[in-house]
């Protein structure tokens, strides 16, 4: 695996660029789960709705991506084993790529 570059922009103003070695984030054991926000338990658009994932997850080497945008663990949202809870609006139509 190589070096990516990530590019986190919250609203207009704000970007942080990151290079970061997507091998120490991954692993060979890592799977790729893609979900639709209707997939989620509450509301559209509402936040605290949670998904369960396939399997149980370490929260740092989890990386959850909200339509192509890296979700933040503890601000975005939290992990308990298998349960991903948002802690940001989710919409039915959201994709979520969940890596763990």
């Amino acid at each position: 695996m190589t070096d990516t570059d990530i590019t986190v922009t919250y609203g207009n103003e704000n970007t942080i660029n990151v290079v970061a070695p997507i091998s120490n984030q991954l692993n060979a054991t890592t799977t790729k789960v893609d979900y639709a926000g209707s997939d989620c338990t509450g509301t559209t658009g509402a936040t605290g709705r949670t998904l369960t994932h396939t399997k149980t997850m370490e929260g740092q080497n989890s990386q959850i991506i909200r339509n192509r945008a890296f979700l933040m663990p503890t601000y975005d949202y939290t992990i308990s084993a298998a349960i991903i809870t948002f802690l940001i609006n989710i919409d039915d139509e959201d994709t979520i790529l969940v890596m763990a």
